[in-house]
């Protein structure tokens, strides 16, 4: 089915993850290869009484959104730089799930509705705000800039998906890539660039770039499956090329120049966020264990887990560099804060 892979990116209840092995020491891996020392602090957290804490996404005062699972399901969750920790559950159902907060502090992602999405919009202050695309059977909305606008995607009764951008004041526009069968926004950027990917004739999966005009542009990475996570302000995209049945992270600058980012011994790898100067997280596998990495901009790799950790996953990173994931601390996942 064409609906099954639409998808954000993965987390630790979207594809299977081998959990409680033991975690490595941080090192970098230069771009010759060698390993050096390593640098960064890291708070960890899980909200209370949650069994499961993911980390998702971060903004540039600190500020982390995601989602927990406990005993009675999934809500969503904003944890303030000073550690308070506030929950989202949109409809008082247990079915949400936050994924992107902005520089001001307003949250993005969807919950269930009479077992269809519809996307959330919640400010600072928390005030939620619920949307459903016009006539649509569901809604789920990825990504939120500081301006407030988001975009994500909507289906129909058929199953058939199309992107859409929601303005400030609400109004929503449809879009599709030319030849789309399926279309996943994923991300977007301060200017109002979104970027994703979509499904074309013949099963092939290539990404796109919508610029705020509508213009849109059309890429592949490899030679058939094309996952984008995420744009930074100068239009610099990232996410993975499936092809060959493994994943492997890529950097598209604004040029349109594509530059692999996964290193010999990955058995695995995905770029989940880039930040306004360049630096990417995401994670790599090695072995049976998954590590997170950020690639600073001149190109040098770190890889690392939280002390104690492992099955490490990077997703969101701030324009100071601060990252965020989740990693498996033996008895579930958790949520870390990496600082530099």
């Amino acid at each position: 089915m064409i609906s099954s892979r639409i998808g954000r990116f993965c987390t630790p209840f979207s594809r299977g993850l081998r959990a409680g092995a033991a975690a490595t020491a941080a090192l970098v891996i230069l771009a010759s290869g060698t390993p050096a020392a390593a640098t960064g602090s890291f708070v960890t957290f899980n909200v209370p009484g949650a069994i499961h804490t993911v980390s998702l996404g971060i903004n540039a005062g600190g500020s982390v959104t995601g989602y927990f699972v406990d005993g009675s399901g999934m809500q969503g969750f904003v944890r303030a730089a000073d550690g308070t920790i506030s929950t989202i559950d949109a409809e008082g159902l247990n079915s949400t799930w936050s994924w992107r907060i902005n520089r001001k502090g307003a949250v993005t992602g969807y919950y269930l509705h009479s077992g269809s999405g519809r996307g959330f919009l919640r400010g600072r202050e928390g005030r939620l705000v619920r949307f459903n695309f016009a006539g649509a059977h569901g809604t789920e909305s990825n990504a939120i800039n500081d301006a407030g606008v988001t975009t994500g995607y909507y289906f129909e009764k058929d199953r058939v998906f199309h992107g859409f951008v929601r303005a400030s004041d609400g109004t929503m526009t449809s879009f599709d890539p030319p030849g789309s069968l399926a279309t996943a926004p994923i991300a977007i950027n301060g200017r109002g660039d979104i970027a994703g990917w979509y499904i074309a004739a013949g099963g092939t999966q290539p990404g796109f770039v919508r610029s705020a005009n509508g213009s849109i542009v059309t890429f592949v990475v490899g030679n058939q499956y094309t996952t984008v996570s995420a744009v930074n302000d100068k239009g610099a995209v990232v996410g993975n090329d499936g092809s060959g049945g493994r994943m492997s992270a890529f950097l598209r600058e604004p040029d349109g120049t594509i530059e692999s980012i996964g290193r010999k011994g990955f058995l695995n790898s995905a770029a989940y966020a880039i930040n306004s100067a360049g630096a990417i997280a995401g994670y790599c596998q090695i072995g049976q264990n998954n590590h997170g990495f950020v690639r600073s901009p001149d190109g040098r790799i770190v890889i690392f887990d939280p002390p104690g950790g492992s099955q490490t996953l990077a997703y969101g990173i701030s324009d100071n560099g601060t990252i965020t994931g989740t990693y498996w601390n033996g008895s579930g996942y958790r949520g870390f804060i990496r600082t530099p």
